[in-house]
């Protein structure tokens, strides 16, 4: 079931099951059979454990993760075959782009506090403040 939880999407094409992955390019893929042994669970755990357990950003995590799996998904290998070649890799890339995101968030966040802190010390503090400081 787990398997399942990767995708982007799940859909029925007459009787076939099938995924969509977006990114670039965006897949549309059998779902095919899940992934069998140690191994492989192993992984499927990890990548269900980064995308949905750590944080509060799952759709990013997810997103960037179903972006990774697409880019290099070959289009005539089924999503459950496949998963045991590319998700590992497609997981390591995930979460070194969402580092990069979250520093580049912290970076503007800093940014942002920095000018804030700066108008605060050029224009002095609001006339209400001056007068209960004048107290």
């Amino acid at each position: 079931m787990v398997v399942r939880s990767l995708p982007t999407e799940l859909y029925r094409d007459g009787s076939a099951s099938r995924v969509a992955l977006a990114g670039r390019p965006s897949r549309r893929i059998d779902l095919g059979e899940a992934p069998a042994g140690d191994p492989a669970f192993a992984v499927l755990q990890r990548a269900a454990r980064w995308t949905y357990l750590e944080g509060t950003d799952i759709e990013v995590r997810h997103t960037l993760l179903t972006a990774e799996l697409a880019r290099e998904w070959k289009p005539e290998r089924p999503f459950g075959d496949g998963l045991a070649e590319r998700l590992e890799p497609a997981l390591d890339l995930a979460s070194l782009v969402y580092k990069a995101h979250l520093r580049s968030g912290s970076k503007d966040t800093l940014k942002a506090l920095a000018d804030l802190r700066k108008t605060l010390v050029l224009d002095g503090p609001p006339p209400l403040c001056r007068a209960a400081w004048a107290k």
